[in-house]
């Protein structure tokens, strides 16, 4: 079976779920005016047929393989989070550090969830890499624990563009984007204030 509606399906309930919760909060999920609105819906769709596409080429490829046998949900995802999290520190802060171009129209883009997931091409596909780290560790999961891992993940994405989300670590990055907090879901970060 393919997983390309999966995760078509998967983003589509994230984005309605976040649209909701921003109406119910009154925060706006896009700007009500964008002259750049047009070049940024074609690089979100770009982003949205990426993160479609990889599943099924990775397993293929035999990158992605999902477990049948029974497992601990909440730390299996925990598991897949944070992993994912790690490599996308790295990859992001290396992207801040000597290859800012990649991520320039990210960070170009005005701060609201409908904006979360517009990414240049090149960009995009850095992300959608990291988000299917897990697997590359050999690690496997059972495919409704990725399923929810994912939704998590995109969830947090859209939550941490938002003025008022409670993942604020990204819009302090967003703020200040050379001083650090250069994983996607802030958990890194939190853990680390902890211990301060």
């Amino acid at each position: 079976m393919s997983l390309f509606f999966k995760t078509f399906q998967l983003f589509i309930i994230a984005t309605i779920t976040n649209f909701f919760i921003c109406k119910i909060l009154k925060i706006p999920f896009f700007p009500s005016i964008d002259k750049d609105f047009t070049q940024k819906r074609i690089n979100l769709i770009i982003n949205i047929l990426i993160m479609c596409i990889l599943p099924d080429i990775f397993r293929y490829m035999n990158i992605i393989r999902f477990s049948t046998l029974p497992e601990h949900l909440p730390t299996k995802i925990s598991l897949y989070i944070l992993s994912f999290d790690a490599i996308y520190a790295l990859v992001h802060f290396s992207q801040h550090k000597w290859f800012e171009w990649t991520h320039k129209e990210h960070h170009d883009s005005t701060l609201y969830p409908g904006y979360a997931f517009v990414y240049s091409p090149i960009d995009s596909l850095c992300l959608q890499i990291c988000m299917y780290s897990p697997f590359y560790f050999g690690l496997h999961f059972t495919q409704y624990t990725w399923y929810l891992a994912m939704f998590l993940i995109i969830f947090s994405g859209f939550m941490g563009h938002s003025h008022r989300g409670w993942v604020d670590t990204h819009l302090k990055h967003h703020q200040r984007p050379h001083e650090g907090r250069y994983s996607f879901t802030g958990i890194p970060e939190h853990i680390l204030s902890m211990l301060k």
